[in-house]
């Protein structure tokens, strides 16, 4: 370890007052390894904000680390912002709740309004509390889908979008400035009370929310809607959301998964919360089975994200997030023209790593595809653009691979619940018309033609993580594929329209592509493969093809495939 980590390790010994957190760095002290990676660097905020494993030193989540950032935020509110005013969301992770009451703690101490959430909320009701309590910004306290391990901090601006890579850069520098131990204001919790300028979030907010969920519902009142549904929160914040929406739109078979009906922030029934792994929905299957339930739904912790499975027959099908987002689209776009309703010029917008089926779908009703980078953020800034132009209306859906949809521009960020509302109406419609959604799919295969996806994602955790993959991103530009025809680099291409970002897109002949990009959240380098083919078969051989061209290709270590 050098010198400059070793003297902020002493630091923190010296100044941490938290029992838990010098505990952690006496610990640290036998373990070398563990202790450069705490202390070699602070964490980087982008603008997804922060996202790293739990624990002490200015490279993991702790309270000193979230005050810091708070403060480098209120730095950036107070120079641009005359009385700023922010929301603070909080999900059921371990030490979310501290973390968040931490943040309102800093945001009083600064003189800035704080509107605090009382439980556990989803993400992006925080989105909509922005804007309806007219804040000026927003934070919530998520690390999503990661792991228990994990917790983060995201940042909102005045109009419901995770904020843009400016003022990323400008948070940034301010937390660069910020010593977590004498520069950050803090209050006590009963200072904060008595200052006026802690809030609790009004009950309001959580009925606008779910009234604006409703609007979107296309389903026509003599629907049925009595078959069984089983749906599990992952033990985190839909649990006080969706039962309810579903509930009051007559989806009387709801059951939830009982184990993870709670805040768990071990998450012991699940591992890794995520909605788009099937091992994330075992305890949901299996509870669907013994009821011969027709669909199951999961959400993750924050609730942005929605995983499906289906019946089709004696069996319950997983959906990728590509296949619930192309059943959406050709749903929405089919209902709203059924019911004269679809706006003359409908938009849909999706990711460039998103199923390009979903223009197909599209054509077959005259709608135009905006194409962004990846996060919903960029899907968020579309929508704010068609409102201040005056074309909310023509906005259908906002979508991406990784379980994220939005219909409507009631907030702007992807919504776990308000789209599992309009699952279960969808499947309520295909129902009606004697189709279950796999076969619904299939149906729109021979429609719009096949085309299947698969994701690759290496992890590379510790100091050197993303210097590796730095390394390889510059290998892969350096290498040549086999049966590569075009390439498009949108962090040097100034003709793709879109800001410049670290991916690179390989074209092959034969009409399959590869998508390559590190996270901007975790340690990761992802890889989007997508194939045409005849059937499904066809689709696989060529993504395996495509998988062993890359994995092979620049001596890449095993991949975990989702």
């Amino acid at each position: 370890m050098d010198a400059e980590s070793r003297a902020r390790y002493q630091k923190w010994l010296d100044r941490a007052d938290d029992a838990a957190i010098r505990e952690q760095l006496k610990q640290l002290s036998g373990n070398p390894a563990e202790l450069e990676d705490c202390f070699s660097e602070g964490l980087r905020f982008g603008t997804g904000g922060v996202r790293a494993k739990m624990g002490a030193g200015p490279n993991r989540m702790n309270a000193y680390v979230v005050a810091r950032i708070t403060q480098g935020y209120c730095n950036c509110l107070s120079a641009r912002c005359a009385n700023p005013s922010v929301a603070v969301a909080y999900d059921t992770r371990a030490h979310s709740e501290e973390f968040a009451a931490r943040c309102a703690q800093v945001f009083a101490a600064n003189r800035i309004q704080v509107h605090l959430f009382a439980e556990p909320t989803p993400t992006p009701v925080l989105s909509f509390a922005v804007r309806a309590l007219a804040c000026d910004g927003g934070v919530v306290i998520t690390a999503s889908h990661n792991p228990a391990a994990y917790n983060g901090y995201k940042i909102y601006g005045a109009d419901g979008v995770q904020i843009d890579p400016q003022a990323a850069a400008e948070i940034q520098a301010q937390i660069q400035r910020t010593d977590p131990f004498d520069d950050v204001q803090i209050f006590s919790r009963e200072e904060a009370l008595a200052s006026g300028m802690l809030r609790p979030v009004p009950d309001r907010i959580k009925g606008e929310f779910l009234r604006s969920v409703s609007e979107q519902s296309r389903l026509s009142c003599s629907t049925p809607r009595d078959f069984p549904i089983v749906y599990t929160p992952l033990n985190g914040t839909g649990a006080a959301y969706v039962p309810q929406c579903l509930l009051e739109h007559g989806y009387a078979g709801l059951s939830i998964v009982p184990e993870q009906a709670y805040p768990d922030g071990s998450f012991s029934t699940c591992p890794r919360p995520d909605p788009q792994s099937a091992a994330a929905l075992q305890r949901a299957l299996r509870l669907a089975e013994e009821q011969n339930a027709y669909l199951v739904l999961a959400t993750d912790p924050d609730c942005d994200r929605l995983g499906v499975a289906a019946r089709d027959g004696k069996e319950l099908k997983h959906l990728t997030g590509n296949e619930i987002g192309l059943l959406l689209a050709d749903y929405l776009l089919t209902a709203r023209q059924e019911a004269g309703d679809l706006p003359a010029r409908p938009v849909l917008v999706r990711t460039i790593v998103t199923s390009e089926l979903v223009d197909r779908i599209a054509a077959r009703f005259h709608a135009q595809v905006g194409r962004v980078l990846t996060g919903f953020k960029f899907i968020g800034e579309e929508i704010g653009r068609m409102e201040r132009q005056g074309e909310l209306d023509r906005f259908v859906l906002g979508l991406e691979e990784s379980c994220g949809y939005l219909s409507g521009g009631y907030v702007r960020d992807k919504d776990g619940v308000g789209a599992a509302l309009l699952v279960c109406d969808m499947a309520a419609w295909h129902r009606a018309a004697g189709r279950t959604l796999p076969q619904a799919l299939e149906l729109l295969y021979q429609s719009v033609g096949r085309r299947e996806e698969r994701l690759l994602n290496w992890q590379f955790p510790g100091a050197q993580g993303s210097r590796v993959m730095n390394d390889l991103m510059h290998a892969f530009r350096e290498t040549r594929m086999r049966g590569e025809t075009t390439r498009t680099d949108y962090l040097l291409d100034s003709e793709t329209g879109l800001p410049k970002s670290d991916v690179l897109q390989i074209r092959f002949s034969d009409g399959a592509s590869a998508v390559l990009r590190p996270s901007g959240t975790e340690p990761d380098l992802k890889l989007y493969l997508s194939a045409d083919g005849a059937d499904a078969s066809a689709c696989r051989t060529r993504l395996d093809d495509l998988t062993n061209v890359f994995s092979g290709g620049v001596g890449m270590p095993p991949s975990k495939a989702y």
